[in-house]
C-alpha cells in the first residue's frame, strides 16, 4: 500500500476530480485510492450527484405562505406613508435641527468650557531646557485628568510656508468627555504628566549640507509655550523665549532620550513627546 498519508490524498481530491494536478499528483492519487478502501469511498461519494432541492409535497402551501406575508407587507407599508403628515415631517426637521445646534454649540464652547482643567488648577513643578534645546516640563493638576490635548507649532497667519521665528505651542487637559469623543492622547488618570516641547519643526526638502532650511524647505521657531487655547484668550504662560531656565539634570536627559526611542513608554503627537508619570 502506498506510504502517502490519506490527509494527503484528501486535499488532492478535489484537483484530481477537476483534473487541474500535475501527471505526478494525479497518478500518486489514483494509485492510492485503487489501494485505499476508505479514500477510495470517499471519493466515489464526491463523485455523486447531490438530490434535487424542491418543496416537496407542501410546495404549493409555501408558496401561499410566502405570497401572504408579502401581502401583509405591502398593506403594512400602506398604512405607514398615509400615518405619515407634513406634521411628523415637521417634527423629524425640528429635531434634527436641533440636534445639530447642540452639537455646534458643544464643540465650539462647552466642550471647552465644562471639563478642560482650567489653568488655576494647573502647576508647573519642573521646567528645563535639554541638551537638544527642547522644553521639557512638568506640569501637576489638583485632580485627575484623562486626557490631554497638544498642539504642533503654530505660527501667525500667513507664515505657514516660510520660515518663521515666532511660532507658538499649546497644550491643556480634559477630565473625561460626556459625549465620547476622541481625544489627541488618552492617558491613564492621572494628575501629572511631564511634556517635551521641541522648539524647531522643519519641512521641505534637505539641502546639500542635510539641513531643512530655505530655499529648499522652511523652518518654524517655537517662540512661547502656553497651557490653554490661546483663541479663548485664557492662558497660562509656561515658557516664553529669553526667559532664563536651567539645564536639564542627568537623570531627565536619560528619560527623555529613552523615552524618545522606545516609542511604547511615551505618547508622541507631531513634536511633542509625553512621558507619563
Amino acid at each position: 500500500m502506498s506510504r502517502i498519508p490519506c490527509n494527503v490524498i484528501k486535499d488532492l481530491m478535489v484537483l484530481y476530480e477537476d483534473d487541474v494536478c500535475s501527471g505526478e499528483s494525479r497518478q500518486m492519487v489514483k494509485e492510492h485510492i485503487e489501494e485505499c478502501e476508505e479514500c477510495r469511498k470517499l471519493f466515489l461519494m464526491t463523485k455523486e450527484k447531490l438530490p434535487d432541492i424542491s418543496l416537496g409535497e407542501n410546495g404549493e402551501e409555501v408558496r401561499n405562505s410566502i405570497d401572504e406575508l408579502k401581502e401583509v407587507s405591502r398593506r403594512t407599508c400602506k398604512k405607514l406613508e398615509r400615518k405619515v403628515t407634513y406634521r411628523h415631517i415637521l417634527i423629524v426637521s425640528v429635531a434634527l435641527v436641533a440636534a445639530i445646534l447642540v452639537s455646534s454649540v458643544w464643540t465650539e464652547w462647552l466642550k471647552y468650557e465644562v471639563n478642560v482643567v482650567p489653568k488655576e488648577d494647573v502647576e508647573i513643578t519642573e521646567l528645563y531646557e535639554l541638551e537638544s534645546g527642547d522644553i521639557y516640563c512638568t506640569f501637576e493638576c489638583k485632580e485627575n485628568f484623562m486626557y490631554v490635548n497638544p498642539s504642533r507649532l503654530r505660527v501667525p497667519e500667513g507664515m505657514g510656508f516660510q520660515d518663521c521665528d515666532d511660532g507658538w505651542q499649546e497644550i491643556y487637559f480634559q477630565y473625561s468627555r460626556p459625549f465620547g469623543e476622541r481625544p489627541v492622547i488618552e492617558v491613564v488618570s492621572n494628575n501629572q504628566i511631564s511634556v517635551v516641547f521641541s522648539r524647531v519643526d522643519t519641512y521641505g526638502m534637505i539641502n546639500e549640507d542635510g539641513e531643512w532650511t530655505a530655499p529648499d524647505g522652511y523652518t518654524h521657531k517655537c517662540a512661547a509655550i502656553y497651557y490653554g487655547r490661546t483663541d479663548k484668550e485664557d492662558t497660562l504662560l509656561v515658557w516664553k523665549e529669553g526667559q532664563e531656565i536651567k539645564p536639564a539634570p542627568k537623570e531627565i536627559e536619560n528619560r527623555v532620550r529613552r523615552n524618545g526611542i522606545m516609542l511604547g513608554q511615551g505618547n508622541h503627537y507631531g513634536n511633542v513627546i509625553m512621558l507619563v508619570r
